[in-house]
């Protein structure tokens, strides 16, 4: 078992590429 401050950073940086991903797409719909 990996240690919870672990689970969180991964909850975190899943979170964040989630919304970039999210908000690129978005940008590269408006660019057309």
């Amino acid at each position: 078992m990996r240690p919870d401050y672990l689970s969180h950073l991964d909850g975190v940086v899943c979170n964040f590429l989630d919304h970039f991903i999210k908000e690129s797409l978005i940008n590269i719909v408006n660019l057309k």
